[in-house]
């Protein structure tokens, strides 16, 4: 699998959900999907689809824009801007909403 025709995320009725991949072997999932197994190293590897809801587990502002660390409720910790800026805290309940090819998250209201 190139980097560059790796698909992050898929749509189902507007939501947006991430994608990993989750070893046969060792039963560990890695985001971003890979054709190897990141713990493993094994090939036995399948695409699997992510929760689209999290919580911040950390966050930073960067100029105008706010990073934030997102743990999804699959346990998998996610990298990502917070739209919009500024209002998303640690704890904070958060929707995957990618732009573009953005990783991209809003409150979650």
């Amino acid at each position: 699998m190139e980097a560059s025709k790796t698909q992050l995320w898929s749509e189902e009725n507007g939501v947006h959900y991430p994608l990993a991949t989750r070893c046969a072997v060792c039963d560990r999932t890695s985001f971003p999907p890979a054709a190897r197994c990141r713990h493993c190293t094994s090939t036995e590897v399948q695409q699997v689809r992510l929760s689209a809801a999290g919580v911040v587990e950390a966050a930073t502002l960067m100029g105008d824009r706010q990073i934030i660390h997102v743990r999804t409720t699959d346990g998998i910790l996610l990298l990502g801007q917070a739209v919009p800026a500024g209002r998303v805290r640690v704890g904070s309940r958060v929707r995957f909403s990618p732009v573009a090819e953005q990783m991209r998250f809003e409150l979650d209201e």
